[in-house]
């Protein structure tokens, strides 16, 4: 009976511990075509076991010395037993030697964000995407791709420079420079040929 008891308590702290595990993914950037790489944007896919990562938030990357890295983490996929995060996509820059390589570690440790992180809020017309350095607008019910662009020419985000104007880039379908020189236009030879 003591056996027994002594059995199930090392069971649950095996569990327990397993659950309780710090995450620790790495990854490897390598370089192979002989050239150094400064300041080179990574994207890399992450499968993450079920119930791991509830919020990616909680997520960073760092060096294999430990040095936070600013990254970004997007869920690409959730498990549907428990919402939590399956497959997620780092995004970060990085500079590798060349022929060279450079390691890095995912742990469930809040890293550094970005030094410029992409916002985007979507409106009942309108979505409205703010990459740090250009925002811009799409209209929903308008095929103009983008409505509106500023350039935040200062860096301090004051977007006054205005590289597309409300409107003005082909607010009615079939008016802009690219409807016309789409192969999807109706009636153009490109469009036959490819039904």
């Amino acid at each position: 009976m003591i056996r027994t008891g002594a059995l199930w308590l090392a069971c649950f702290v095996v569990c327990a511990a397993a659950v309780a595990a710090q995450i620790e993914i790495p990854l490897t950037v390598v370089e192979r075509a002989g050239v150094a790489r400064e300041g080179k944007h990574v994207n890399a896919g992450i499968p993450l076991p079920r119930g791991a990562v509830a919020d990616v938030g909680k997520l960073g990357l760092f060096t294999a010395n430990g040095t936070p890295v600013p990254a970004a983490f997007v869920v690409r996929q959730k498990w549907l037993e428990d919402g939590s995060a399956r497959w997620v996509s780092v995004h970060f820059v990085t500079a590798a030697p060349a022929k060279g390589e450079v390691k890095y570690v995912v742990k469930d440790i809040p890293g550094t964000a970005p030094a410029y992180p992409i916002k985007a809020e979507a409106a009942p017309d309108k979505i409205t995407v703010d990459t740090g350095a250009v925002k811009f607008t799409v209209v929903k019910d308008k095929f103009n791709v983008l409505d509106e662009v500023r350039f935040d020419a200062t860096g301090k985000g004051k977007y006054e420079k205005a590289v597309v104007e409300p409107g003005t880039a082909g607010a009615e379908r079939g008016s802009s420079p690219a409807w016309w020189a789409s192969p999807w236009r109706r009636g153009s030879s490109s469009a036959r040929c490819c039904r």
